[in-house]
């Protein structure tokens, strides 16, 4: 049995905007995009003066100043139990059977504690400036298109705090300690969740071949309440209820083909849980406040649409199937390869991707024709595909070659899915999200007489990140990276450490429009890590 408590205190966030909203700005009518160079680096067109402008903080007229807080806790109570049996002398090997309960109170909560207005432009907060941006990406951001001017942060903390005393000569409006805050009720929401969980296996040997098999259930129940807009029938918040069962049986069978090499076979089922947020009881009703033209009382308008969490949302199921060869080569190897198979039903969008243009957020029309935007699971989806995997030390190397290893693992796979969202046909496919086609590792490691050396090259595929209305689906390219480690025990206790983190300063992050590299959504380069560490034991 076991009672933990936890929360998590968000750092205070603040956002300082100016803005320049003019379409007929200088000659320009809008704003073009050339990805024509690098299109990592897309580039705003502009005419000769607006590119001057830019570049020119008095262009920029004060839009806001807002302080945010968030926090989030959780009370978690869990009490578990197992029964072993074994059997003497019998084919039977054991038989196990076990209960878990498990009750998690959630609360997520925001507010605000500034909300600060201000007269000017950009150029009237020279007294705050920090470093001027000249150059970004190696050069690619520079010149006429640099980032500029900056807000240096303890000098525009320090008026902030005079704001909060009500001493600032620059701005006015509400200001408060982050401890103060005003919460938002629309922001804010409680959870509980309550698990239920039994299971029973048994074990079993007929000559070489070991056999597993079980079924776990699990139970869950669910209480969401939230915050809910509603101008006619009024704020406030609202409680659902869900619960589902899982029932989740397995069958693994290990054959000994000898005493160094084994075949693995497995059916086994899966689920995962929808998120949270998702599932949010939120609603947000929208009124037509003149059906006939002419505005009447809330009385008389006409429900159109919903924008709503769903607490129905099913759990992911997963029916999988696994085979495998292994080999052992004593204490100095090892290598195995794996087939694998997975059917996924009800599979959960991420929770992220519904920022793009409400990608999974499905429209449905309720028995009074009024539109219900929320979000839904996937129909089915399969991934399939082999696993490679192998280590060797170099032992018959002379000297201290014979220290020297290499290692590596290569995942191949495909997968598809069927969405189910209104503006995909019958039958229409995507590969699943988050699914890369291709996972790859090599690794080269060497140790003797207290030197360690560790080096490893990493690789992944670019996949399909989420999804659009509009089809231009977001992937996230390709990426690869070097890490070296290098370690010299001193004493039994104590050693010096020196890390390499992303060697070549390859790309963290690159997200595109489309598959293709033509036009980027995102690009993030964090940048070579070098660190030194020396670890003692007393």
């Amino acid at each position: 049995m076991s009672y933990s408590q936890s929360e998590d205190n968000l750092d205070d966030g603040y956002e300082l905007e100016f803005r320049c909203d003019k379409y007929g700005w200088l000659g320009n009518t809008g704003v073009l995009f050339s990805s024509s160079g690098d299109s990592r680096y897309p580039k705003w067109l502009l005419t000769d003066a607006a590119m001057q402008a830019v570049q020119d903080p008095a262009e920029y007229a004060f839009a806001g100043l807002s302080g945010e807080v968030g926090s989030s806790s959780e009370k978690l109570w869990q009490a578990q139990f197992n029964l072993t049996w074994k059997p003497e002398d019998s084919w039977l090997e054991a038989v196990k059977a076990g209960a878990k309960f498990y009750n998690s109170r959630r609360r997520t909560y925001e507010g605000e504690f500034l909300d600060l207005d201000a007269d000017g432009t950009m150029a009237d907060f020279s007294a705050f400036f920090g470093d001027t941006v000249t150059s970004l990406f190696d050069g690619a951001y520079s010149g006429l298109y640099q980032l500029g001017t900056t807000i240096d942060n303890e000098a525009m903390l320090a008026e902030l705090q005079r704001a909060e005393k009500g001493e600032s000569s620059v701005f006015d409006g509400f200001a408060v300690d982050p401890s103060n805050a005003e919460l938002s009720d629309e922001d804010s929401f409680r959870f509980n969740e309550r698990v239920l969980a039994g299971y029973v296996m048994a074990t079993a040997r007929f000559g070489r071949a070991q056999i597993i098999g079980g079924v776990r259930i699990e139970h869950t129940r669910n209480t969401i309440e939230a915050w809910n807009i509603d101008p006619v029938q009024g704020e406030r918040n609202a409680t659902d209820r869900s619960h589902f069962t899982n029932v989740l049986p397995s069958l693994h069978v290990n054959y000994d083909l000898d005493s160094r090499t084994k075949l693995r076979g497995a059916i086994w089922t899966s689920f995962a849980r929808p998120d949270i947020a998702r599932m949010s009881s939120a609603r947000e009703y929208t009124y037509d406040s003149a059906p006939n033209g002419v505005k009447n009382d809330t009385s008389e308008w006409v429900l159109t649409g919903i924008e709503m969490g769903n607490p129905d949302l099913k759990p992911l199921r997963s029916t999988n199937l696994d085979l495998s060869f292994e080999h052992y080569a004593g204490r100095t190897g090892a290598y195995s390869v794996a087939l694998f198979y997975k059917q996924i039903e009800n599979f959960l969008f991420r929770s992220s991707s519904s920022n793009i243009r409400n990608g999974t957020a499905g429209e449905n029309i309720n028995p009074e024709g009024v539109a219900i935007t929320m979000p839904n699971n996937g129909k089915w989806a399969e991934v399939y595909g082999m696993e490679i995997s192998a280590q060797q030390r170099l032992h018959w190397l002379p000297g201290a070659l014979g220290s020297l290893g290499v290692g590596g693992n290569l995942t191949l796979q495909r997968s598809k899915a069927v969405t189910g969202l209104s503006w995909h046909p019958e039958g229409y496919t995507l590969p699943l999200m988050e699914t890369p086609e291709t996972i790859a590792n090599l690794q080269l490691f060497w140790q003797h007489k207290g030197w360690e050396v560790y080096g490893a090259w990493n690789y992944q595929s670019k996949f399909l990140a989420g999804i659009n209305d509009f089809g231009n689906d977001p992937y996230e390219q390709a990426y690869s990276f070097v890490d070296l480690t290098f370690r010299r025990v001193l004493h039994e206790t104590s050693s010096l450490q020196l890390q390499v983190q992303n060697l070549f300063d390859a790309h963290t992050y690159w997200q595109t429009v489309s598959s293709g590299e033509g036009a980027s959504r995102a690009y993030i380069k964090n940048g070579r890590s070098i660190s030194l560490g020396f670890n003692a034991i007393f």
